[in-house]
């Protein structure tokens, strides 16, 4: 459920004129979007946690592709 309300609100913040919205719901985002305050998250990281966070991701994209690539061998799927 909060996956749903975060891409909704994904949504309504960056394609607010989305067609699949009756004009009521956009009136209703209009009114949402001028209470979102404007933040820019990414300026207030330090450097350090910054390349940490960067780390932790790369280190989890590596174990996925390891991961992939070992059910594929077991697999016997052919990588050609």
């Amino acid at each position: 459920m909060a996956a749903c309300a975060a891409l909704h609100n994904f949504i309504i913040k960056h394609d607010p004129k989305d067609p699949s919205l009756t004009e009521e719901e956009e009136e209703e985002n209009d009114i949402y979007l001028r209470a979102i305050p404007s933040v820019d998250l990414v300026s207030n990281i330090p450097r350090d946690e910054s390349k940490r966070a960067d780390e932790r991701r790369d280190n989890i994209a590596k174990a996925m592709w390891a991961s992939y690539v070992q059910y594929r061998a077991l697999n016997g799927y052919d990588d050609q």
